[in-house]
């Protein structure tokens, strides 16, 4: 979320214009690591993703290789 309401302070919109908060919740939980993933959560459209979402999905990518490093991490 504070990436998202970062997003919409430095366009002067509100945090919602940018992605709603049901959709964030579902980035994290899912954790997407492509775009087409990423497109695959509702509220996620082609618009908003070319806009906003290429930064939340580097964030998505990043906490979804520390999640598969700690499963590993635990296989061990």
């Amino acid at each position: 979320m504070d990436t998202v309401r970062s997003l919409a302070n430095s366009m002067g919109i509100g945090a919602s214009a940018v992605l709603n908060i049901q959709a964030v919740r579902l980035i994290s939980q899912n954790l997407p690591e492509c775009e087409e993933d990423m497109l695959k959560i509702e509220g996620v459209t082609k618009a908003n993703f070319d806009k906003y979402g290429k930064e939340l999905l580097h964030i998505s990518q990043q906490y979804a290789g520390q999640k598969l490093g700690a499963y590993k991490s635990v296989e061990l």
